[in-house]
């Protein structure tokens, strides 16, 4: 058994006089990565590897055909992108003096905990591993250009910055043939897709929100048109890109430059935190989860019940387990902005 073993008097009842019944509320976080990949589903007893593959596109056509002449034939040629299967997974484990006489649900507080973290660490994982791509973009000032992610200093997305670099961005992804996301993944237990309007979508850490909305010509959720159109997490849009927001979007605490009188987010007072905004057109990433959506099988072992190893049944516990795996499809249709992040509000 591990060394953590979580037991009476680690979780004892309340003892005041009054008690509300309901357990506390915990962080629960959106569960982003999956809506906007190109989710493959992998059946049981296949390969840990799965391939992604792209047909490309054939050159144009700029010569009119000859009188009676068959023309050459053109050969399709094909793109490759492997990935490889990783399990994840935790668990919690409970003794049987809890489990009879805690006042609480305990077990089933931990199944629900646990749900929670496969999710979550999921997606964290997930957004990790889109973090590598080639094609980046580094915040600037009003009077520096930066170059790297270790000179960052005052390089906040706001102003009228955002709103230039956007333009940026779109005009290579359009030369580079990078479609607009018009369907998404649905919020749902099984692989089905909603409908979006055409757009980029951009997903970036909390801490980003407040410089974002102080974008120039940044448009708030709440005044779209239709404003029930927009997804949870989403903030608002800036021209053709819809921005998304969620804490589990992992960033680089202390990895810009020093931090001086510029008032920018730092977790050590030492150097600034540089945050991505993750920025992608349709099929641009792909995710596998094993066995269907956001597949992570759950296991329960109540206590009171002997088995190897616990002849009396004094130990239960609660998990999860999951094979997963996510990546790059095609580092053209993506592009991160590496930047600073106020402190105010």
């Amino acid at each position: 058994m591990a060394d953590v073993l979580n037991r009476y008097s680690d979780i004892s009842p309340r003892t005041t006089a009054f008690s509300v019944v309901d357990l506390l509320d915990r962080a629960k976080y959106l569960m982003l990565s999956d809506r906007f990949g190109q989710v493959k589903a992998i059946p049981s007893r296949k390969s840990k590897s799965v391939v992604f593959r792209r047909y490309e596109a054939l050159s144009l056509v700029d010569a009119p055909l000859a009188e009676g002449v068959t023309p050459a034939g053109q050969a399709l040629t094909k793109t490759d992108v492997q990935f490889t299967l990783e399990q994840f997974g935790g668990w919690v484990p409970i003794t049987d003096v809890v489990q009879d006489t805690h006042e609480d649900a305990v077990l089933q507080e931990a199944i629900d905990i646990l749900g929670d973290q496969a999710s979550f660490s999921l997606d964290k994982i997930t957004w990790g591993k889109l973090l590598g791509g080639t094609s980046v973009y580094y915040g600037q000032s009003s009077a520096t250009a930066y170059t790297t992610r270790l000179t960052l200093a005052l390089a906040p997305f706001t102003g009228t910055y955002g709103a230039a670099i956007l333009k940026k961005i779109k005009r290579t992804f359009q030369k580079n043939g990078a479609q607009f996301q018009t369907t998404i993944v649905k919020a749902s237990v099984k692989i089905a897709t909603q409908p979006v309007g055409p757009c980029y979508f951009a997903v970036t850490h909390s801490d980003v929100e407040a410089d974002i909305r102080a974008c120039t010509a940044f448009v708030s959720a709440v005044n779209y048109a239709d404003s029930d159109k927009a997804i949870e997490g989403e903030i608002g849009s800036i021209g053709d890109f819809r921005f998304c927001i969620t804490p589990l979007m992992p960033y680089w605490a202390n990895g810009g430059a020093a931090v001086g009188t510029d008032a920018q987010l730092s977790d050590g007072a030492v150097n600034n935190n540089v945050y991505p905004i993750l920025i992608f057109g349709k099929n641009a990433y792909g995710v596998c989860p094993f066995k269907g959506k956001m597949a992570a099988d759950m296991f329960v072992l109540n206590p009171g019940v002997a088995r190897g190893g616990d002849p009396l049944g004094q130990r239960g516990s609660a998990g999860w387990k999951a094979l997963r795996t996510a990546g790059i499809l095609n580092d053209a249709w993506m592009t991160r902005i590496e930047v600073t992040a106020t402190t105010n509000p």
